[in-house]
């Protein structure tokens, strides 16, 4: 059943417009209208409905929505918001990734250089880590999988655990489990039904040869050709993490994180394209100085040479100055005394007569001449936002939950860090924080926990203006409550 605009889905999520579709799922751009309209993705899975094994694959979805959810505490992994089930179809809802993918960037803005493709390894294999920390392997790294936001950070995004629920709620197209993974960035034993935590070492090695030379390389050596100016180190370090043999390959991103990182080059990594040196054909008939002909080994004792050639003359110029000095006789010039002139006496001050004052009127108000800026201010200047409010009737209402809640905004820099309070002892608190594009920061609350702090530390992707939502989970909240957002030093 196609999905139509403004769509309510769970009668919460509200379809925005269809992003992609592809054998496996459907995409959606949606938000959230419980959580003030926060933008989200949606997943809706194709499946094939069998009453007889719809409560078994309820089941095992909701279990591999638990391991997406788990992996969603990490800061480059999308959260996991929800995921529930409705006319026999299963949906997962996610957090919205504003920003654009490798394969967007490198069509946008062609090959990328060596210091891109190592910034992003070094950034995204500490995530590599995490999933082998928790046991999982991602199975689907490529240029399409890897987003970056707004701070330049990669996140990585469609874990081939959605592909593996396809397959548990698609057991007629169980053949389909080959299909984890994109033919090209994935390893011999990945496509045998095999995959390690080494799997994705390999895909993650074949999209930075890929983002470096435009294609997808036949085997290791082979692309070294179209990248003439990289550094040996790196490129081995790339072809150690594709080898074809499982025993060959790094092992871990730990390994491959630290070979990186302790690659020691001389070359500049702006430079793009370097010029090998090349000796200068030499014409039988053609004058060269001896210069030219001197070997490496003879032209530091040449540079030597010179060195003290020009020191002598310098000496031997600056004796003979000295001493044509000496031979000549002093000449005394005839010059008038010097007049010293008489101070004068000090001119006797005229007394300066300082008006009295008028008394000035407690009922009128004056407005000073001259408008300055006081350097002290209420509160320390890197508080950027601090309101003393109540949570009333008279707020706003969603239309979800009837819950109430006030909404407060503050200017932000790209790339500041703040720190944002919620305190309250007369309501459970809701804390959440929108960038100027409504895309969600994050949220914090202390649902049955009263007399305690929501608390928040974000870092602003944009400049411009933010949003703070108060908002309490009792629909009867009301009550005081101190919101402070401190920039963080």
């Amino acid at each position: 059943m196609p999905m139509a605009t403004n769509q309510l889905l769970d009668n919460r999520y509200q379809i925005i417009n269809k992003l992609q579709e592809t054998h496996v799922s459907i995409t959606f751009q949606g938000q959230d209208t419980r959580r003030f309209n926060r933008l989200c993705l949606i997943k809706q899975l194709k499946t094939s409905y069998d009453p007889q094994l719809q409560q078994q694959l309820e089941k095992r979805f909701q279990q591999e929505a638990e391991i997406l959810e788990r992996l969603g505490r990490h800061p480059q992994i999308p959260d996991l918001y929800d995921c529930f089930s409705e006319n026999n179809q299963l949906y997962l809802v996610q957090e919205w990734i504003a920003g654009f993918n490798l394969q967007q960037k490198f069509q946008q803005e062609g090959k990328l250089t060596e210091t891109e493709v190592k910034d992003i390894l070094i950034k995204l294999l500490p995530v590599l880590e995490f999933l082998q920390e928790n046991q999982i392997i991602h199975r689907d790294i490529k240029p399409n999988n890897i987003m970056l936001n707004g701070e330049n950070l990669p996140i990585l995004i469609d874990f081939g655990i959605v592909k593996e629920i396809y397959t548990i709620v698609n057991p007629n197209k169980a053949n389909t489990v080959m299909g984890i993974g994109t033919p090209g960035f994935v390893s011999r034993e990945q496509i045998k039904g095999q995959p390690t935590h080494a799997s994705d070492i390999y895909s993650l090695g074949i999209t930075a040869i890929y983002l470096l030379t435009g294609k997808i390389p036949d085997a290791k050596f082979s692309w070294r050709q179209d990248v003439p100016n990289i550094s040996p180190e790196f490129a081995d370090i790339l072809d150690k993490s594709i080898e074809e043999n499982l025993s060959d390959r790094y092992q871990t991103a730990t390994e491959m994180l630290t070979a990186i990182k302790n690659i020691k080059t001389s070359y500049s990594p702006n430079t793009k394209q370097q010029i090998p040196r090349t000796q200068p054909s030499l014409d039988p008939n053609q004058k060269v100085s001896p210069v030219t002909l001197t070997n490496p080994g003879n032209s530091q004792w040449l540079k030597i040479g010179i060195v003290a050639i020009i020191v002598g003359i310098i000496s031997t110029a600056t004796a003979i100055f000295y001493n044509n000095k000496a031979e000549q006789p002093m000449v005394q010039l005839d010059r008038p005394p010097i007049e010293i002139p008489t101070p004068k006496p000090p001119v006797d001050p005229t007394p300066i007569e300082i008006p009295t004052p008028k008394p000035i009127d407690p009922k009128i108000r004056r407005t000073p001449d001259i408008t300055w800026t006081p350097k002290t201010t209420p509160y320390p200047s890197k508080v950027i936002l601090q309101e003393e409010g109540i949570l009333s009737d008279d707020d706003w209402v969603l239309p979800s939950d009837n819950s109430i809640y006030a909404e407060h905004t503050f200017e932000g820099t790209n790339g500041q860090v703040v720190n944002v309070t919620l305190e309250s002892s007369d309501f459970d608190t809701y804390l959440a924080v929108f960038s100027p594009t409504h895309q969600l920061l994050g949220e914090d609350d202390d649902i049955n926990q009263k007399n305690t702090n929501s608390q928040l530390t974000v870092t602003l992707p944009v400049t411009g203006r933010y949003r703070v939502i108060v908002n309490s989970y009792d629909k009867a909240g009301r009550g005081k409550y101190n919101l402070r957002v401190v920039r963080v030093e």
